[in-house]
């Protein structure tokens, strides 16, 4: 009901269902499509005036898009261009390390009161495993069209967490031994408190630019950006501080032009979700730099596949020529958003 790649469900279901109990599973696909499609259906009004043509328009508009683009170490790539590996990378350098790990060991380490088989060959791990990793694969196929990061492939994270969760769990049932211990020693439970502790410390720091994450597998958000990965994406920088900011030092009533506008409903939905340019009457408009005399506020977020070199920051982070910077975001030591004002003709020279 809120994502499309639900859709991609079936297919690593209705495999593992056939493999594991053949023709006699048939039944139990048609089944779990006929509730989907009911829930479907049921969950979301828009499709009872017209189910058929709705649907229709639905995925048509998700497959007729304009081209966006992808900052991948260093390099612009249109959204079909992608190389296959971009999302085994993504998906590997977003997840805490520590995470990663206690994955593996859901993986492959047997848990206190397991037969002698691998975790990995439990039937049900295989069927989350298979759902988890079917969208990373598809989205590595030449070809197919990726853009924003992982956006495209966050439905296998929470499955990933399973696994993660499953390690942990592992991990602990180990500490318990057949000496008559019931409970794992606390040195196991420190661990596993110390590891996602350390790995938690992201959420505070880079709060509330939390999807600006990356893992000191590529050395966090600033080795990310110096490998040539991106720091942010859709305006998720331009926070409530920075709002707050603003009013503060840009007039009522004033126009500040924002860069990359990536869609025409963008800005309205930003104008939307910020209450204090609301009540502060501040207006957004699209950045160009045909416009820039008529200019006097710049908000910037850095999504390096849409950048405009004219609003580039020095290497020794000066402002942009011609520009004063009054306000930014900066998590991780990377600046995020930043509000600069236009200087006069004069004081720019």
């Amino acid at each position: 009901l809120t994502k499309i790649q639900a859709i991609l469900f079936p297919i690593p279901f209705s495999i593992w269902v056939v493999a594991r109990y053949g023709r006699r599973g048939l039944v139990g696909i048609v089944g779990v499509g006929l509730v989907s499609a009911v829930v479907l259906l049921v969950g979301w009004p828009w499709l009872w005036i017209d189910p058929v043509g709705h649907a229709k328009e639905y995925y048509a508009q998700t497959t007729q898009r304009a081209t966006l683009y992808c900052w991948y170490f260093g390099e612009k790539l249109a959204d079909k261009a992608v190389p296959w590996h971009y999302p085994f990378v993504m998906f590997a350098v977003t997840v805490p390390v520590g995470l990663h790990l206690l994955g593996l060991a859901g993986l492959f380490m047997r848990r206190g009161d397991d037969s002698a088989q691998p975790a990995w060959r439990d039937p049900r791990l295989q069927l989350l495993l298979g759902v988890m990793l079917f969208p990373l694969v598809l989205f590595a196929v030449p070809g197919v069209t990726v853009y924003d990061g992982e956006r495209l492939f966050l439905v296998s994270f929470p499955l990933w967490s399973v696994v993660i969760g499953r390690g942990a769990d592992s991990w602990l049932r180990r500490g318990v031994t057949a000496g008559g211990n019931t409970r794992p020693s606390r040195r196991r439970w420190l661990v596993v408190g110390v590891l996602l502790l350390a790995e938690s410390t992201a959420l505070v720091t880079l709060h509330p630019c939390q999807l600006s994450y990356y893992s000191w597998l590529v050395g966090g958000p600033r080795g990310a950006v110096a490998l040539g990965f991106e720091p942010t994406y859709w305006a998720d920088s331009l926070t409530r501080e920075l709002h707050q900011r603003i009013v503060e030092v840009v007039p009522d009533g004033a126009t500040i032009h924002v860069a990359p506008v990536l869609h025409p409903l963008q800005l309205a939905g930003m104008r939307s979700q910020a209450p204090l340019l609301q009540r502060h009457h501040v207006q957004l408009a699209a950045y160009d730099d045909s416009v820039r005399e008529q200019v006097q506020y710049v908000l910037v977020y850095r999504r390096n596949a849409d950048y405009r070199a004219s609003l580039n920051e020095g290497p020794a982070g000066d402002a942009p020529p011609g520009l004063k910077r009054i306000a930014e975001i900066r998590r991780g030591g990377v600046q995020l958003a930043a509000l600069y004002r236009v200087l006069p003709l004069a004081s720019a020279d």
